[in-house]
């Protein structure tokens, strides 16, 4: 019974990352509309930049630790110890 509860809370917590993701790039994308800045950097040319491959990454990041750290018994739950 609590590798179907841990199952579950992989799921909805993968779920509410992903949906973090997409929020990270449309926020990045919207601050790009903002300046009038087209590619973040040179780096990756016609790819919108570094930040356009990693925007999401670092807000799940961001938003992953802050619950590892507010819900210490998450780490427990999910099998992290």
């Amino acid at each position: 019974d609590l590798q179907n509860s841990s199952l579950i809370l992989w799921v909805l917590l993968g779920a509410s990352l992903s949906f973090t993701a997409q929020l990270g790039d449309l926020l990045e994308s919207g601050l790009k509309r903002r300046f009038k800045v087209k590619d973040s950097s040179n780096l990756l040319p016609g790819h919108g930049g570094v930040l356009d491959r990693v925007d999401g990454l670092g807000a799940v990041g961001i938003v992953g630790s802050l619950l590892l750290w507010s819900f210490p018994s998450l780490s427990t739950a999910l099998g992290l110890y």
